[in-house]
């Protein structure tokens, strides 16, 4: 940590809430993440670290433009797998995880099962 005179790579797993364009009834709320990592202090400044979280944002919504709404579960699935892959073979990084529960509708969830 910078407090402490000393840096520790790092990896941040973002949880992100699929919302439109996708159809808001497709799956009732899918959700993925993406991941971004600092290896050196300039990395970590926030200007470098929100460009990165935006690219990765925008690469995740390019991998799930042209997937149907027959495939988007099995997509979510395939790219859930990849990341816990790439965060299970972190050696002595620090992972951290978070999400963002803003307007989630926990109450207006649709899970497609004519309740």
């Amino acid at each position: 940590m910078i407090a402490s005179g000393l840096f520790k790579p790092s990896l941040l797993c973002l949880i992100k809430g699929l919302r439109p364009p996708l159809p808001l009834n497709i799956i009732g709320n899918a959700c993925s993440f993406f991941v971004t990592s600092t290896r050196t202090e300039d990395d970590m400044k926030l200007s470098n670290s929100v460009a990165v979280l935006r690219k990765s944002k925008e690469q995740l919504r390019g991998k799930l433009k042209n997937v149907t709404q027959s495939d988007i579960f099995f997509k979510v699935v395939e790219l859930t797998k990849q990341g816990a892959e790439l965060v299970e073979n972190v050696n002595k990084d620090d992972v951290y995880k978070c999400s963002s529960l803003c307007n989630f509708g926990l109450y207006n969830m649709d899970f497609g099962w004519g309740c």
